[in-house]
């Protein structure tokens, strides 16, 4: 019996074997504890989840496109925030990206 992090490797490994252009995951984290995320998110990292090397960003939500554009002003609060429809907050660090929801006061 494979773990949620194994299984999640498993169906990467299985998208990647027809040798895609584009790899889109939905939610790749969820169900998984904190170092299977790690695990995960390292073997994405060396298909580079989003490559330091990025230079556009594309964001879509219910088939219409969001943003568009440069990455460094797709990926904002105001953004994602309309994409996903909540506040949210990023961040970049050490060229990683991270976003997580506001706090609400």
């Amino acid at each position: 019996m494979c773990s949620q992090g194994e299984r999640a490797r498993v169906r990467l490994a299985r998208a990647l074997m027809a040798d895609p252009l584009l790899l889109l995951l939905d939610e790749p984290f969820a169900g998984l504890d904190l170092p299977g995320r790690e695990d995960l998110l390292m073997a994405l990292e060396n298909l580079e989840e989003i490559p330091a090397t990025a230079t556009h960003a594309l964001m879509v939500r219910r088939g219409k496109v969001t943003g568009a554009g440069p990455i460094d002003e797709v990926l904002t609060d105001e953004g994602l925030s309309a994409c996903y429809e909540r506040d949210v907050q990023v961040h970049r660090i050490d060229g990683r990206w991270a976003a997580h929801a506001a706090r609400r006061s």
